[in-house]
């Protein structure tokens, strides 16, 4: 459902203002088209009423470029009919062939060459054929150019289906943006939707005219309408003052830059590794080496070096002249 535009107001300095207003009842899935270069002031200015009793449950908008979405259907030749029943492989169909109907599994398309006698000449041409797989056990051929109907019976290809038909029809419009609205309620109530968008300035044109008992002065306002649909039974309003605006990029995707932690590796502990057991040792034997072990240790400390009588005594004596306490053992 489209809304109709009721209102407009242009200003001077190249901004348009619009309402659009409509009588809407029950759930409502309301769409908005505007131009791509024009989708920034839409997501900064869009403005929704939904008086009465309802409420919006969401907005959606199409995003920069003719993306196609991810779906298992592709249609990109004239061959239209052959192609997606190659695309759809696998999927469960229903065909009507000369009066009957036949359900089964597409199990691919086969071209072959078949040959018609026309006044005693003979003529060659290629015609595609659909194979399917029927009641898991058996194989059939269906000439393309024979079939009277072809019915998918998988949900999801028919949603895909539909789907890839409403994008294409879409990407024929260039940079036409869908915004659509989702209404809830119950009663019967007024929708309103409000938003700026860039427009040409107006202008303005004056003549005199003469001959009569007073001359007249006629002032002519030139407005230009870029936009995709015809205004009509609409308000218009034309203001010679400049407001502020301003253009903020809303419509692009934008994306945080993040720092990146990698993963510490930490190499795994080897096994301990056990001296080697005594066996068969004694205790003398024992004692003996645990004695070495001793010396061993005792050789490699630090040794301290000792004072004689002489050097104690001197240091003594300097202690006493200082008036230092200190105890000292000889």
């Amino acid at each position: 459902m489209t809304l109709p535009v009721r209102k407009c107001v242009l200003f001077r300095h190249g901004i348009g203002y619009f309402e659009r207003e409509e009588e809407i009842e029950g759930d409502q899935n309301l769409v908005l088209s505007f131009k791509e270069e024009v989708m920034n002031d839409v997501l900064k200015s869009l403005t929704i009423y939904d008086n009465g009793g309802g409420y919006v449950s969401g907005i959606s908008y199409e995003g920069m470029g003719n993306k196609v979405p991810n779906i298992l259907i592709n249609l990109d030749s004239s061959e239209s009919m052959s192609q997606l029943m190659a695309e759809t492989q696998g999927a469960n169909v229903a065909v009507t062939y000369a009066g009957e109907v036949y359900k089964g599994t597409i199990v691919g398309i086969e071209p072959k060459t078949q040959k018609k006698e026309v006044d005693k000449n003979t003529t060659f041409f290629e015609t595609n054929f659909l194979t399917l797989l029927i009641h898991e056990n058996q194989l059939k051929s269906f000439d393309l150019m024979e079939v009277e109907n072809v019915e998918f019976l998988d949900e999801e290809i028919k949603r895909d289906l539909q789907h890839l038909l409403d994008v294409l029809i879409s990407s024929k419009k260039k940079s036409i943006k869908n915004v659509t609205v989702f209404c809830k309620g119950e009663k019967k109530r007024t929708f309103k939707a409000t938003y700026i968008i860039p427009l040409p300035v107006w202008k303005t044109s004056y003549r005199v005219m003469l001959g009569a008992k007073e001359p007249i002065l006629q002032a002519w306002a030139i407005v230009d309408n870029t936009t995709e649909e015809d205004w009509k039974n609409i308000k218009l309003e034309l203001v010679s003052g400049l407001p502020v605006s301003f253009i903020h990029d809303l419509y692009s995707p934008r994306f945080q830059v993040r720092p990146k932690i990698e993963v510490q590796e930490e190499a795994a502990f080897a096994p301990p590794v056990l001296e080697q057991a005594l066996e068969n040792f004694d205790e003398d034997e024992l004692y003996e080496v645990m004695e070495e072990r001793k010396e061993k240790e005792y050789e490699k400390k630090p040794k301290m070096k000792m004072k004689n009588q002489w050097e104690w005594r001197e240091e003594v004596e300097l202690c006493h002249k200082k008036k230092v306490k200190k105890k000292v053992k000889i």
